[in-house]
């Protein structure tokens, strides 16, 4: 009996000892795998932790289903370009400017929209060059080629938000939402229309309207898709809020709700005003004039040469 060894002590020893050991090799394998994009996340920390306020504004926001469906019936005008036509509440026009890429008209009671030519604007919403993205984070985030339609990536874009952001999740969906921040803050770093983004569907189209109208912000961006999703439509509609010009959700309904192809030619990419004043013998007003007003393209054409180096691409991709 004195020449026993108590085996007890030993047992504990190796099963602590290979307690320590597994979990020595899970932080070692979690530091492998999480070390880079967690250093990378501490990097990008201060720019995630923005307030809401600070640029790119709207870059929390998540769209929100468009409950306010009235529509303006105050007699207005319809306008057809590019081969589609959509009318506005608004009836006299002061300014039209058509250089190709897209045409601006002001109206004299100071509102003024921009509709923005399809054959130019009309790319897939993700997009690795025209977003100056990091091109690993986009293949190993999308692979080759993005499938989705355009209408669900544009939605993945304004639907992703800084909180989305964690060091803790794979390789893949941290490049994933990486890529969406990033051209979702390209697009919002010169918008003045974020804060609010709605959802709208009509018969023929669905899309998304980014507007600043809760905080008097005089300033709204309507992109549609067609059900086909064959096409990107993009249109934006400005007041001034210093010089009493408002807009109202139900003026912007009605750009919405009734935009269709142009029935007079349906492909037909050219030009036509066609004003309901007519019928009471005003003359149409139509104009081109040289002048580009790129100054209000919004990042996300970016491809269109407006920001050649983005401020905000570089402050995430240092």
């Amino acid at each position: 009996m004195e020449n026993l060894v108590p085996k007890q002590p030993q047992k504990w020893l190796r099963k602590h000892t290979l307690g320590a050991s597994i979990l020595a090799a899970v932080i070692l394998t979690s530091g492998v795998y999480f070390g880079p994009q967690t250093v990378r996340y501490c990097r990008l920390r201060s720019i995630l932790l923005r307030s809401p306020g600070a640029p790119p504004r709207g870059w929390s926001s998540v769209p929100q289903p468009l409950v306010d469906s009235a529509a303006s019936m105050a007699e207005g005008t319809t306008l057809s370009y590019y081969g589609y036509s959509f009318d506005v509440p608004w009836r006299a026009i002061d300014k039209e400017r058509n250089q190709g890429r897209a045409v601006e008209l002001v109206f004299k009671t100071g509102q003024t929209i921009r509709f923005y030519n399809p054959e130019y604007s009309d790319r897939n919403p993700i997009d690795s060059v025209a977003s100056h993205v990091d091109q690993n984070d986009f293949r190993l985030g999308f692979g080759p080629e993005v499938r989705e339609s355009k209408y669900d990536q544009f939605k993945a874009v304004i639907s992703a938000t800084p909180s989305q952001l964690s060091p803790f999740c794979s390789h893949r969906e941290f490049a994933r939402t990486l890529v969406l921040l990033e051209i979702k803050g390209l697009w919002f770093e010169h918008s003045k229309a974020a804060k609010d983004i709605f959802s709208f569907e009509t018969v023929d189209y669905r899309g998304f309207e980014n507007s600043g109208l809760s905080d008097d912000w005089q300033n709204v961006t309507v992109d549609l898709f067609d059900k086909a999703d064959r096409h990107w439509f993009a249109i934006t509609i400005e007041g001034g809020a210093h010089s009493g010009v408002r807009l109202t959700q139900p003026e912007i309904n009605r750009v919405i709700q009734s935009f269709r192809v142009a029935p007079s030619s349906p492909t037909n990419l050219g030009r036509q005003v066609s004003l309901l004043q007519r019928r009471r013998g005003r003359p149409n007003v139509s104009s081109t004039l040289s002048q580009s007003d790129r100054s209000c393209w919004l990042a996300r054409s970016a491809s269109l040469s407006r920001l050649d180096t983005p401020s905000f691409s570089k402050m995430l991709l240092r």
